[in-house]
């Protein structure tokens, strides 16, 4: 054949869309001859190179990442250097035994609260010279000749109303010149008891009365010149009851050495003959001796606007009173009076307002915390004479 006419053929070498990417062996660089040089005066422009088939380069990504070796390694750091740190404070720390026994926890008691003690008030009788002591936080009416014992007393209570009904009163003394004792009710259970008040020989009934659970108890005595009857009216009140006639004494001549005081307020009064009296600025100073206590003073004035209420409400709302007194309804020189006694500010204090013709006499007593010097103070409230026209 003649090789001008013998047809031409082309190799042409086809590559697939995703080839396997064989593991190349070394490649040796190729030798292409060198670039020959431009003429003087002639700008050759760079060229571009391009790999085979026209693909670009590939970037490598991991140039994204090569950040975070160093910030993992410091925060490593850090996590180590706490984590030894941590461990030498435990190791220097001392070591707590392992053994300890603990204490068996004992509850606390609450401190007891403290009782608030209840001194006894004396009254004394100056007619027929008797005494006898009652609670502080008791109320005494007097009667004329007969007493009653309240839990409390209003300062509206009107004396002849209560001498009269003595509906509350849970203990009662009566005075008569004629014999007190009775037997009782047939139908009642009576108790007897034979017993000693002030020396004198009493007769005590328990009675417990048809158709009541509740009894009630009565100390009925011939005393100087007169008979004398006690009543409890009320038997949750019966400690009372006993300390009432347990502490009734007899003593006639106690005034008997006291000496007489006019005064120039328009009264005059008895006193002890160891006791001192001073006038001054419109007050009597009546003390023993030479000390501050006890003393008493006496002032005189007119009633002006003031009611007994508004009077005795601000003594008994004085600040320092350790028990709130009751009020006591008595009569001097036949005049009604109020009478406030009570612990106050750490000494013992009575209060008495006496009303009649249009004055008031105002009575303080202070003194200590015994009872000695009150039933001097108590007789002399029964030697008190008022001279008429004042």
């Amino acid at each position: 054949m003649d090789p001008a006419r013998r047809p031409s053929f082309k190799t042409i070498e086809i590559q697939p869309e995703n080839p396997p990417q064989p593991v190349s062996p070394p490649v040796e660089p190729a030798n292409f001859p060198p670039a020959p040089t431009p003429p003087a005066g002639v700008n050759i422009p760079p060229q571009t190179m391009v790999l085979q088939n026209n693909r670009p380069a590939k970037r490598n990504h991991m140039s994204k990442f090569m950040f975070i070796i160093p910030a993992l390694f410091v925060l490593a750091t850090i996590f180590l250097a706490g984590y030894f740190t941590n461990e030498y404070l435990k190791s220097s720390l001392p070591k707590a035994p392992t053994n300890i026994v603990m204490p068996t926890l004992i509850p606390a008691t609450p401190a007891p609260t403290p009782k608030v003690v209840v001194k006894n008030k004396i009254y004394f009788n100056s007619d027929l010279s008797y005494s006898f002591a009652y609670p502080e936080n008791m109320a005494l009416v007097e009667c004329e000749l007969d007493l009653y014992l309240f839990p409390a007393l209003s300062i509206e209570s009107d004396v002849q109303s209560l001498c009269k009904d003595p509906k509350g009163a849970v203990i009662a003394l009566e005075v008569s010149g004629n014999n007190l004792y009775q037997k009782g009710d047939a139908r009642d259970d009576v108790e007897e008891e034979l017993i000693t008040v002030s020396g004198y020989d009493a007769i005590l009934q328990k009675i417990t009365q048809v158709g009541q659970t509740k009894f009630i108890k009565k100390l009925s005595f011939e005393g100087p010149d007169r008979f004398y009857l006690i009543s409890l009216l009320d038997a949750s009140y019966d400690e009372i009851f006993e300390g009432v006639y347990g502490s009734l004494s007899f003593d006639e001549d106690l005034t008997d050495d006291w000496r007489d005081y006019e005064s120039g307020m328009g009264f005059d009064i008895k006193i002890p003959s160891d006791w001192q009296a001073l006038e001054q600025d419109g007050q009597l100073l009546i003390h023993k001796g030479e000390s501050d206590v006890p003393h008493i003073t006496f002032e005189v004035g007119d009633q002006g606007d003031m009611t007994p209420a508004e009077l005795i409400n601000s003594i008994k709302n004085l600040p320092g009173w350790k028990i709130q007194p009751k009020i006591d309804l008595r009569s001097v020189d036949s005049e009604i009076a109020h009478v406030v006694k009570g612990q106050l500010n750490g000494e013992w204090y009575s209060f008495v307002a006496v009303w009649y013709n249009g004055k008031l006499m105002q009575i303080a007593f202070t003194d200590n915390m015994s009872d000695e010097n009150e039933i001097i103070f108590e007789a002399m409230l029964g030697t008190i004479d008022i001279l008429p026209g004042i």
